[in-house]
Parts: structure tokens; sequence; C-alpha cells
């Protein structure tokens, strides 16, 4: 889809199979020169998020987590029912102020962090 051809001393992180680099890091600046693909968007994501201090959880792919005022909202956009206490959310349904630990298709939960 778009591929830069970058001139610099910086050795690449990650290249192309026909050798340009295109993930390029310099301090705390992460630069792409391509449009990355699934797996090399995980890897960049997950260096940057881990220099920063950040832990991921991998989620499903249709979950949604928002943190807002000192509570945290989860949404499921999927068809099938997630069970988000798996992912860190609640187990207990006590804690929920809205839905609970098992998000139906459609659903919403929201928890005190």
């Amino acid at each position: 889809r778009w591929l830069e051809h970058v001139e610099t001393r910086l050795t690449p992180i990650a290249r192309l199979s026909q050798g340009p680099g295109v993930w390029y890091v310099h301090g705390r600046t992460h630069y792409l020169a391509a449009w990355p693909d699934a797996a090399l968007a995980r890897r960049v994501i997950a260096q940057a998020a881990q220099e920063a201090g950040l832990t991921m959880m991998p989620m499903p792919a249709d979950v949604r987590l928002r943190r807002r005022g000192g509570h945290v909202y989860a949404f499921n956009y999927g068809p099938d029912p997630v069970d988000i206490s798996a992912y860190g959310a609640p187990s207990d349904a006590e804690a929920y102020r809205l839905g609970g630990p098992h998000l139906g298709p459609a659903g919403v939960a929201l928890w005190k962090a």
C-alpha cells in the first residue's frame, strides 16, 4: 500500500523480504516506512508499550475497554458473548454498576476502576 525509501544511518528493526528497512527506532521515536501487516503492527505496539512501561493485555477482537472518571466501560461489538473477567474485569457481579462479567452481543458493562 505504501513504502518509503529511507536514507539513514540507523539500523532498521524490521526489513522487507526484499531488503529495505521499514521500522526504525531512535530514542523514544518509532518510525514506520511502510504499511505494516498485522504481525508487524503488533510488534511495534508491543515494543512501544513495553518501553513506555505499559502492560499490554490481549483482548477479543470485538471487545473495547474505556477508562473515564474512575470507571471502566466494556463494550462488546461482536456477535458472541464474552466473559470479560478473563481479561482483567471483576468476576463478582456485585462489582458492576451496569452489566456484569458475562458481556453478551452488543453488551455494555461498567465498573469502578
